[in-house]
């Protein structure tokens, strides 16, 4: 067994290849996989138990930076890697990105897409892409930030909508009564 604070040290090597990676975005260039020190051991906690990661580390879909190579070396490194979908992104770039994600990923690696709420859900166009990516891609988990809820105009928010499609969700919130509506939601 390998102690926490063993385990610590080395999620934060994984962490700074991951960053270094991510300064190096533009090149297109990939840390090879023996750069990263994988963990062989899980934790066990409510992040791991609820979402298919080794490790309670989530790779933030942050718009113009998290792309499917960072999120893939992420997943590699044991931690939940994301996509980001934000408002910048064309449904092409999308496609571009989750390809590159699924040639860098181990096989078992999960589809991570984050999305901002108030330009994801801004018009019935930008609706159709959300739910176009959906159908597309399949992500195992959808995350949601900027309002967390949005409805849609029948009626259905996007956690219900992201539901249908079989995706876990994941909020970030940013007042408490934004958890409870993000909670209530499912």
């Amino acid at each position: 067994a390998i102690s926490r604070a063993r385990a610590l040290r080395k999620a934060k090597i994984c962490i700074s290849h991951l960053n270094l990676f991510s300064q190096h975005r533009s090149n297109h260039r990939i840390i090879e996989s023996h750069y990263i020190i994988r963990m062989t051991s899980s934790w066990s906690t409510l992040l791991t138990r609820k979402f298919p990661c080794r490790l309670p580390i989530m790779g933030a879909p942050m718009a113009d930076v998290s792309g499917g190579l960072l999120a893939a070396e992420t997943c590699r490194a044991g931690a939940l890697g994301f996509l980001a979908a934000g408002h910048t992104l064309s449904l092409e770039q999308i496609d571009k990105q989750v390809a590159l994600f699924r040639k860098h990923a181990p096989r078992d690696s999960p589809l991570s897409i984050g999305f901002i709420g108030h330009s994801t859900f801004a018009s019935p166009a930008s609706w159709d892409r959300f739910e176009a990516v959906l159908s597309r891609h399949n992500p195992s988990v959808v995350q949601f930030f900027a309002p967390v809820l949005a409805a849609r105009h029948d009626g259905k928010n996007n956690v219900q909508v992201a539901h249908e499609h079989d995706c876990l969700v994941l909020a970030q919130v940013g007042s408490i009564k934004e958890g409870k509506q993000a909670l209530q939601a499912g």
